[in-house]
């Protein structure tokens, strides 16, 4: 009896939580290289989804139309091209300071600094709860979205010269 109650307690204690998870209220649903999907991830974003898509039908979403559009499918996709992204951005060492970080942080939330523009500790937590986020994950979001925006901006807004677009432009017509 000793015997097997030290089995099941290794098992939890050690190799339980790889299949599992259960004294970690944090699974993850999936895994791309070494980006992990949490479950709160998932959860905030399925929300996040649902929210927008009840905003533009003018109707809440019933648990029917959620199985028939595949939200769940549509959120776990998304996420994955996220991962997939923060995977190559970390493979091409693609590195943001901490500065911009924070200068983005503040043009997107003013509302968690104070007016001598120090960090608001109350509002910062406030927002993280009603959000249901971790300050590492609001700092994740912020350098993947600047990330992203830089990326977009190097490789896919050319902006030709002048003369280059006005001889095209006469090509076009």
């Amino acid at each position: 009896l000793l015997a097997i109650l030290f089995g099941i307690s290794l098992f939890f204690f050690r190799g339980g939580s790889r299949y599992s998870n259960l004294l970690n209220s944090d699974n993850v649903v999936a895994k791309v290289s070494n980006t992990p999907i949490s479950t709160t991830k998932f959860n905030r974003t399925l929300s996040l989804n649902l929210n927008q898509f009840s905003q533009m039908l003018g109707k809440k979403i019933t648990s029917k139309e959620i199985r028939e559009f595949q939200f769940h499918t549509m959120t776990l996709s998304a996420l994955i091209n996220n991962a997939v992204f923060e995977n190559e951005y970390d493979q091409k060492n693609f590195i943001i300071d901490e500065k911009i970080i924070a200068k983005k942080t503040k043009e997107r939330l003013p509302q968690i600094y104070d007016s001598n523009n120090n960090l608001n500790e109350s509002a910062l937590n406030s927002f993280l709860s009603q959000q249901g986020l971790k300050i590492d994950d609001l700092v994740n979001i912020i350098e993947f979205e600047t990330k992203a925006e830089v990326f977009e901006k190097v490789f896919f807004q050319i902006n030709l010269p002048n003369k280059v677009n006005e001889k095209i432009n006469k090509h076009n017509i």
